[in-house]
């Protein structure tokens, strides 16, 4: 055998040592980075002696690791607290919370604090008014189970639309809940809606909106630090 066939076999050997694992990668930018990429790295993950698949997996890697949200259709079935919903997605899709992404609400009493930060409930009965029971909405989802799972119930974060009004931004806008960036605690990103959620925030406070009317409001995530350090 020739030093070039020698070459192509050992080529051959580390495309199909990195084949597999991409091309599961690959079928998950089906879902979360749009079908005709994800399609065309499982072509190509198949096609085991193709260099083309070897340029491919450091050229669109990146783009399948930055991938953007879902979006999907939900019902409404009950608002948890000022920034959290439970939706139900379809006969497939089961129920799931989402967290509303790029905000923060003000914490009312429930199973996680058995007392409740001030303006808790006013944030609640806000954000049901703006996600009333049987509401169809579409969800830009971003994260699933990044904030815990169970048996039952899948969490998400994501953006939450009706008739294409941002109702993570009308929340914010209405001083029913905090601009929420991921410097804040490192926990939760707020793009792409960044920009408008601080302008949003700085018309309410400048309009005294909401908890903005209220005196000395405070951050739920300064809140929140204060109640564990209580607990402990």
């Amino acid at each position: 055998m020739t030093s070039v066939g020698i070459w192509t076999l050992g080529m051959t050997a580390q495309l199909e040592t990195f084949r597999r694992p991409f091309e599961s990668c690959a079928r998950r930018a089906v879902l979360f980075s749009g079908e005709e990429l994800g399609a065309m790295m499982v072509q190509l993950g198949r096609d085991r002696g193709s260099l083309l698949f070897l340029i491919a997996l450091f050229l669109f890697f990146p783009l399948l690791v930055a991938a953007g949200p879902v979006s999907k259709m939900a019902t409404v079935i009950y608002v948890v607290d000022g920034d959290t919903v439970l939706l139900e997605f379809g006969a497939n899709g089961g129920m799931g919370n989402v967290r509303l992404r790029g905000i923060d609400s003000p914490e009312r009493q429930g199973a996680r604090f058995r007392s409740g930060q001030p303006y808790g409930e006013q944030a609640a009965e806000a954000l049901k008014r703006f996600l009333v029971r049987g509401a169809r909405v579409r969800v830009e989802i971003f994260d699933e189970g990044g904030y815990g799972r169970d048996a039952v119930v899948i969490h998400r974060q994501g953006y939450v639309f009706i008739n294409d009004k941002n109702i993570n931004r009308s929340m914010v806008r209405s001083g029913d809940a905090w601009f929420y960036s991921e410097e804040v605690e490192g926990k939760q990103a707020c793009s792409p809606y960044c920009q408008e959620l601080q302008q949003d925030e700085q018309e309410a406070k400048r309009e005294e909106k909401g908890v903005w009317a209220t005196r000395n409001p405070q951050a739920p995530w300064v809140w929140r630090k204060q109640y564990y350090a209580t607990q402990e």
